[in-house]
């Protein structure tokens, strides 16, 4: 399975031989999870956390962990001190997109398109 996500989007899933597009990644999950490839609990809140139109483009691969993580990005009108903040989550998934972490910052208010893990 091929991802591809836009900014302030939902991630799809193509296949990864046609190119051919299979739908939105959470819906394709949960479709997994029915016919028995994945186990229906971790597919589930996986399917659940991307069902959101707040992912930003460009996830990331650690090699080292065997992780894909994808990050969330959402703004929060007023914020603190009505200046806005920007809440960021970021998501692990192993291999088997068992969602394996998430976790949250907020920052004061900005717009990130692309970053980098360490």
């Amino acid at each position: 399975m091929l991802i591809v996500a836009t900014d302030s989007g939902s991630p799809f899933a193509l296949d990864l031989n046609t190119l051919e597009m299979k739908g939105l990644l959470s819906f394709v999950l949960k479709g997994i999870a029915r016919v028995g490839g994945l186990d229906l609990a971790y597919s589930k809140e996986s399917a659940d956390a991307l069902n959101t139109n707040e992912i930003l483009a460009h996830a990331r691969y650690d090699k080292r962990l065997n992780r894909l993580i994808m990050s969330k990005s959402k703004f929060d009108i007023p914020g603190n001190d009505n200046k806005g903040n920007t809440i960021y989550e970021f998501l692990e998934f192993d291999n088997t997109f068992r969602l394996v972490s998430s976790r949250k910052y907020i920052s004061r208010f900005m717009a990130m398109h692309d970053w980098m893990i360490t």
